[in-house]
């Protein structure tokens, strides 16, 4: 009983849990083709409105733009210039592109909320570092009132009313200790209940206003043609003033335009580890690689005979791969699940010997964050077991190395001949990758470091491929992504 809890906590440890069946995503590297196919080819009724933006400070223009704003009930367009970026609210995902190239960016619509909450959180804690050192000379970055940051990011970490609002019969004007911070115009166009979701979508995600001015608009249900912000910027204020012409309301063909190539597939033709891990998972979504994914039987076959031969590395390596790419399998399934059990007393001798113990330690560090001399040994074997990448499934070495490295509290003052001989943490994952794209667990590692690295866009880019290469991917640890996206879905609700 003992070794079959064994087996059980390094399969939780993995992050293997069961759940529901797993429904279709939009992936980052579909081309637009591929996302039309999804839309409808009915015309979409939108609001049409004209605007103009022109930032002055003391008076003089720095800067002006002008664009066209598209306003969908599932999307909206905002093109200015050749530029252009559609938020699809049915897709949950945004495009941006230029009319002069062939390439467009296709992105999750979470990495943009993300992106902006945890920015907030940061900037807010730098805010208070800044306040407690006594220093004043970073004013731009929100040192005297949240305020700054709660309209750069349009979003708040705590639903709070900071500005006074008074009226006159032409404008609101919204205060913040006695000076006028934003005014809007009491001109402007009416939409009623139904559009209101319609329009906080477009001010959250493409107007840098505070979520209490956002609310006042929505609330009143009167679109404003005039809006003056004043924004604080590292050499001083300055007054943003968007101004908007109602154009239409009228039916159109949704926006994106055809035979554009996802930037991630792009990526994946160059010469780098990263192309090289992107291009593998590519031919693994699409089918095409020259190394498909391996059957259930055949690893448990491979994982019986490593057993019984007394290849401790090898069975080691051969049953984490079988428990990252069949985990799930496992759980759902118990005849395969009783066919593991029967041949786990062998297979738990060779966890437990030689060098197959030492790997199944690392990953265990891993697997938690902590601090310890232990760390930095097992850290230091991993970096130092070369050899086991000729082996199949070895480069979950690199894997496990990064994860120690990223999860370790005192992985900083490790002895930098460490990280010297081995590949970086971001390049170790996708040699991994590149080796052995079959399961979500090293994807969602990597977009986990990469989220940890403030770059969501990246993150979800990751983990969106992870989904897309594992069918399997609610039965594992990519399920944490999935209850992310619920979490920010349920508190930015405006952006959604």
């Amino acid at each position: 009983m003992r070794k079959l809890i064994t087996f059980l906590a390094f399969c939780v440890a993995l992050g293997f849990v069961s759940s529901a069946n797993a429904g279709d995503n939009v992936g980052p590297h579909w081309d637009s083709n591929r996302v039309l196919e999804l839309r409808s080819s009915a015309k979409n009724n939108v609001i049409v409105l004209e605007y103009r933006a022109d930032t002055t400070a003391k008076g003089v223009l720095m800067k002006n733009r002008t664009g066209i704003v598209r306003i969908g009930d599932d999307f909206d367009h905002i093109s200015s210039g050749s530029s252009n970026t559609i938020t699809d609210y049915k897709l949950c995902r945004a495009f941006t592109w230029t009319d002069t190239e062939s390439t467009f960016e296709n992105l999750s619509c979470y990495a943009e909320p993300a992106f902006r909450a945890i920015e907030l959180q940061n900037r807010l804690a730098l805010r208070k570092m800044i306040g407690e050192s006594g220093a004043t000379e970073i004013q731009y970055l929100g040192t005297d009132h949240s305020f700054w940051l709660e309209q750069e990011f349009a979003t708040q970490n705590t639903k709070s009313d900071p500005l006074t609002l008074s009226e006159t019969p032409i404008e609101l004007k919204w205060q913040l200790g006695g000076k006028t911070v934003t005014t809007i115009s009491k001109d402007g166009f009416s939409f009623d209940t139904k559009d209101a979701n319609l329009i906080a979508r477009y001010l959250a995600r493409h107007l840098s206003i505070h979520p209490q001015v956002r609310n006042a608009i929505v609330n009143r249900g009167i679109f404003p043609l005039k809006i003056e912000i004043l924004r604080r910027m590292r050499d001083g204020e300055r007054i943003e003033t968007i101004s908007y012409l109602l154009r239409e309301r009228v039916a159109v063909e949704y926006p994106l335009p055809r035979n554009l190539t996802s930037n991630v597939v792009t990526r994946s033709t160059g010469t780098t580890i990263e192309a090289a891990g992107l291009k593998e998972t590519l031919s693994a979504i699409s089918g095409t690689t020259k190394y498909p994914k391996p059957t259930f039987a055949e690893l448990m076959n491979k994982l019986e005979a490593a057993a019984k031969t007394g290849e401790s590395l090898q069975t080691t390596l051969t049953f984490a791969k079988l428990t990252q790419f069949y985990g799930g399998v496992l759980y759902s399934d118990q005849q395969k699940m009783e066919q593991l059990r029967a041949i786990m007393p062998g297979v738990i001798v060779q966890l437990q010997t030689g060098d197959g113990a030492r790997l199944m330690a690392a990953s265990n560090l891993a697997g938690s964050a902590g601090a310890g001399a232990e760390r930095e040994a097992a850290a230091k074997y991993l970096a130092g077991a070369k050899d086991m990448d000729q082996l199949d499934f070895g480069t979950f070495r690199l894997v496990t190395f990064a994860n120690l490295a990223r999860i370790s509290k005192d992985s900083a003052q490790w002895n930098k001949s460490v990280f010297a001989s081995t590949s970086s943490v971001t390049d170790s994952y996708w040699i991994h990758i590149a080796a052995q794209p079959w399961a979500s667990n090293a994807f969602k590692d990597l977009g986990d470091a990469k989220y940890e690295q403030f770059d969501t866009f990246e993150a979800w880019n990751i983990w969106d491929l992870g989904k897309a290469v594992d069918p399997d991917w609610q039965k594992g640890s990519m399920k944490s992504v999935e209850r992310l996206e619920n979490n920010i879905r349920t508190k930015m609700q405006d952006y959604f």
